[in-house]
């Protein structure tokens, strides 16, 4: 498994946002079962949670969009970075019709 470090490096390197935050956080735990005295099954449990969220800029301001999974490796980078992006930009398009529907419903009032 890739270090942590070394794979938000990676990510911020790849991305094509505006601004780019990576959250990595790594889970470590040992099971170990005992009867009579004795060890008698054990063993590591290992879990990465990986969050990306992604900035988009605008003239209206700033989009953001983020995507969290388990598990992450290298080949997973591209789209992780994909689906933040994605989102950012659901996020800046749902704005925009609201935006447009404002300046509608007060063309009325100028023009009477």
């Amino acid at each position: 498994m890739i270090q942590a470090q070394d794979l938000v490096e990676k990510i911020l390197a790849r991305a094509s946002s505006d601004e780019c935050i990576v959250i990595v956080s790594d889970k470590t735990q040992a099971n170990l079962r005992w009867a009579s005295s004795t060890l008698t099954t054990n063993g590591v449990l290992q879990e990465r949670s990986v969050t990306v969220i992604a900035f988009i800029k605008s003239k209206d301001g700033m989009a953001s969009g983020g995507v969290s999974r388990t598990n992450v490796d290298e080949g997973d980078i591209d789209s992780l970075l994909a689906q933040a992006v994605s989102s950012a930009n659901k996020q800046f398009l749902q704005q925009r019709p609201r935006e447009q529907l404002r300046i509608t419903h007060q063309l009325p009032r100028i023009l009477n």
